[in-house]
């Protein structure tokens, strides 16, 4: 009588470029795109491979992002880890109301006696935005123009550029006739505060460690970035 075994496939681990070698654990893999055939030349195929001890590692192609041209895939340590540091953004940069926000008084409190105009020659830091999925990030930078004129009205004004440099006003305030604030001041003077860009900012961080794209360039080097140091940045980013 012949004895029958159920062999069960093993499945066989893959990788992405700079992950730990799993033979070696000295050195991150190194990955080789290849080269196309031609008449020629018979071309080469990719390689994930670690440069101490020449092990030859499968690639995930599921990890292949082809527009963005990266490797990205985070292990469940490293989605456990995201998923806390996303968290804390509440925590360390909560969403200003109200009660956070300059008052229209204190928005002059420093400011000269009588007519003057005060102009923003320089905008902010770039703070990111997106607007819904599929996602599209773009990026603009603040400037405050602020004055009093020679009937005693104060005015603010915000001003946004983009990436391209096209400059755009947002919106305007400006005393009433009778000299009183305008109403609801508080809404409009929300965009002065910290926690905007930096809640903006961490929002990022988080898409990109989330996709590996880094498509406002902020990163020198995206090309070579791996999940742990965009959670790293991210995490320092909170401090």
């Amino acid at each position: 009588m012949t004895e029958t075994t159920n062999m069960k496939s093993v499945e066989q681990p893959t990788f992405i470029p700079n992950d730990p070698c799993p033979n070696c654990d000295k050195a991150h893999l190194t990955y080789e795109a290849g080269s196309h055939a031609t008449y020629d030349d018979p071309g080469d195929e990719p390689m994930l491979y670690c440069e101490e001890c020449d092990y030859e590692a499968e690639i995930a192609w599921d990890a292949w992002n082809h527009e963005t041209q990266v490797f990205w895939r985070l292990n469940d340590a490293q989605r456990k880890r995201l998923d806390a540091l996303e968290k804390r953004i509440d925590e360390v940069y909560p969403q200003p109301t109200k009660e956070d926000a300059c008052s229209w008084e204190d928005t002059f409190k420093y400011m000269p006696e009588g007519q003057f105009k005060y102009d923003d020659s320089e905008a902010g830091d770039w703070t990111p935005s997106c607007d819904d999925r599929p996602v599209s990030w773009t990026q603009s930078a603040d400037a405050y123009d602020m004055g009093r004129d020679k009937d005693g009205k104060r005015w603010l004004e915000r001003r946004t550029v983009d990436s391209s440099g096209d400059w755009d006003v947002c919106w305007r305030l400006e005393d009433n006739d009778d000299g009183t604030e305008p109403k609801d001041a508080w809404h409009y003077l929300l965009d002065m505060h910290c926690h905007r860009h930096l809640r903006a900012v961490s929002k990022y961080y988080v898409y990109i460690a989330e996709t590996g794209d880094d498509c406002l360039n902020d990163f020198y080097s995206p090309k070579n970035l791996n999940p742990e140091q965009a959670l790293d940045s991210l995490e320092r980013y909170l401090k």
